[in-house]
């Protein structure tokens, strides 16, 4: 993820020009892999359905514990160019702890086009007593970006690979925050994330994945451009994000 949000506004722009002149499959974005469509899947824990939303013409993804009533929620704003359903590994998991998650695709699968969507689940699924907002490299900045503008709305907050822009800086703020990162990550290196602990609570707490990258924060090829290489598997890095994850919502 790059440090200014302007380069992003510049990309959205780009991608906007190209919609007008191209189908929408022929924009080029990251896939999701085997595991990730499988996860999208029912199982025996958790039921997995989409939510059609009119004015976006399009659906987010939810992911609903079967065996209990869920009163925690996590929404998860996806990385840049990559296909929402890259992180339904991730979903699945936490779904299978009693926690309901929902996935949301952005116009364009660019979430500064779309960092308000956190809205609709929230309007919803009115019996979670908890929201958490998170999201993916640039769906991170842009939950940064609804946490600032919805301090009413979301209890916690949780970064992969992520942080905000000065524009929307959480500091001041008294938000549960929670920054999940990796020693190996060739795109939001670790003097970005040193230099995002000033925009977060001073009680933000922050988790290393030693060997992990940024494309392992979700389940999607190709790989993201300019990314390191990880020493540990992609399943070793995604049972820590879990991990992290639920232990950190159950805490609030």
């Amino acid at each position: 993820m790059k440090k200014a949000i302007a380069l992003f506004i510049l990309v959205a722009c780009m991608a906007l020009t190209m919609a007008q002149s191209a189908s929408a499959g022929s924009i080029l974005y990251a896939k999701p892999l085997a595991e990730a469509t499988a996860a999208m899947n029912d199982t025996a824990l958790v039921d997995v359905s989409s939510v059609y939303v009119s004015s976006w013409l399009a659906s987010y993804y939810v992911f609903k514990p079967k065996t209990v009533t869920a009163t925690e929620g996590l929404i998860i704003y996806p990385g840049a160019m990559i296909d929402s359903r890259a992180y339904a590994v991730i979903a699945q998991a936490i779904a299978q702890q009693g926690i309901l998650v929902a996935i949301i695709p952005m116009p364009l699968n660019l979430a500064i086009l779309g960092y308000d969507r956190a809205n609709k689940p929230i309007e919803k699924f009115t019996g979670i007593q908890t929201w958490t907002i998170s999201g993916h490299s640039l769906g991170g900045a842009m939950a940064c970006k609804y946490a600032v503008n919805h301090l009413d709305k979301v209890d916690g907050m949780v970064l992969f690979a992520a942080y905000p822009d000065s524009a929307d800086r959480l500091d001041g703020t008294s938000l549960p925050v929670l920054s999940l990162y990796a020693t190996n990550d060739g795109l939001t290196s670790l003097d970005d994330i040193e230099s995002s602990r000033a925009m977060l609570p001073a009680d933000a707490d922050f988790y290393e994945i030693v060997g992990g990258n940024h494309s392992y924060f979700g389940y999607y090829t190709p790989s993201s451009s300019g990314d390191g290489t990880a020493t540990i598997t992609r399943a070793d890095q995604t049972s820590q994000i879990v991990n992290e994850t639920v232990n950190f919502i159950n805490a609030l």
